[in-house]
């Protein structure tokens, strides 16, 4: 079984989080269109006729829910690393990764509002966020969708406001892909979750 309580603790130190994704799962010659430097992961069954999804790995419990999930159901399956400091150290690149992997599209995701190194020692709001609620991603991604509580104080052509959020110009969204963003979804996730954690570690 996969430890998810070293990963959460990698991740909230700061740690090697690429690294350590990428020693669990295999590297596939998988790519977006038009982005051959891609990284894309793949793991679960190849073997039989069941199609691969790809995975987003984001932040927190979205990313411990994620590894969890396919680690349990052993299908096919391709993975974009898409944390806070990889989506602000790629200059949301990799937002098109996953909109434009010829696969279908599943995101957990966190609110993402999360304080991230900026290459020069300094902590900064991610790349592609307003920062108004940076303890969201932690709390378990309520996201307030549509109520305009995300306007963004971005640079030109870096973001668009959607439906109350920040959203990459240069990044459009696949329209097939499967996205789950209900809040209620994502709160029974986090309950069931910490009811895990709490069983398991006290």
């Amino acid at each position: 079984m996969i430890d998810l309580m070293s990963i959460a603790k990698i991740e909230a130190a700061g740690g090697d989080l690429f690294g350590t994704l990428d020693g669990l799962y295999e590297p596939t010659d998988v790519r977006p269109e038009g982005y051959p430097d891609a990284v894309v992961w793949q793991g679960g069954n190849f073997a039989g006729d069941v199609n691969p999804v790809a995975h987003s790995m984001t932040d927190a419990y979205a990313l411990l829910g994620t590894i969890a999930a396919i680690d349990v159901l052993g299908l096919p399956f391709y993975a974009v690393p898409m944390w806070s400091q990889y989506r602000h150290d790629t200059k949301l690149e990799c937002l098109a990764w996953f909109g434009n992997i010829p696969a279908t599209s599943i995101k957990w995701s966190t609110a993402g509002d999360a304080y991230v190194n900026d290459g020069d020692g300094s902590k900064v709001v991610v790349m592609g966020k307003s920062g108004n609620a940076p303890l969201r991603t932690q709390a378990g991604g309520l996201r307030g969708r549509g109520l305009g509580v995300e306007r963004q104080r971005a640079a030109p052509n870096m973001q668009l406001p959607v439906m109350g959020h920040a959203r990459s110009a240069q990044c459009p969204r696949r329209p097939s892909a499967a996205r789950i963003r209900s809040p209620h979804a994502t709160t029974l996730l986090n309950s069931c979750f910490r009811t895990l954690f709490t069983s398991m570690f006290g």
